[in-house]
């Protein structure tokens, strides 16, 4: 039997408990979010870099830079990303680079870098899911692919 004083104790610990669990699913939603924005930007720009490997550029066709930043954009299936570049304040960045090889000067490599600042405005999905949070303001992918030449 319980005591008079006892009543509502079931109430009072599952308002505690429920507490804790909605902040630790929230921050694993949040987790979860900003790791397939992170896969999306970090396989789209590998994938560019070595898009641009290949191509063979034309008299009249694009660079093999301009062609990387075009196979990048082209990849990137996270919907929000896609729609930031687009807008004339874009908040990513596609940048390729066709430059020496870090690894050594005798080389040519294709290095890719996106960057998406998704917490640098209130209106992206980040910004709006967890305001305060202690997170990177950007994610930022860079792959680098040795050009070969014949």
């Amino acid at each position: 039997m319980r005591r008079a004083d006892e009543r509502g104790v079931a109430a009072v610990e599952f308002a505690i408990i429920v507490v804790l669990f909605l902040t630790l699913m929230w921050g694993i939603l949040i987790y979860g979010v900003l790791l397939a924005m992170n896969h999306n930007l970090s396989y789209a720009a590998t994938e560019a870099a070595r898009a641009a490997v290949g191509y063979a550029e034309t008299p009249g066709s694009p660079t093999r830079e301009e062609f990387a930043k075009a196979t990048a954009y082209d990849l990137i299936s996270w919907g929000d990303l896609r729609q930031d570049y687009d807008d004339s304040e874009t908040w990513m960045t596609i940048d390729a680079v066709q430059d020496v090889c870090p690894y050594d000067a005798t080389k040519q490599c294709m290095t890719v870098t996106i960057e998406y600042g998704y917490n640098d405005d209130d209106d992206k999905i980040v910004a709006r899911l967890l305001p305060d949070a202690v997170v990177p303001d950007r994610l930022r992918s860079v792959s680098t692919v040795q050009v070969v030449t014949t």
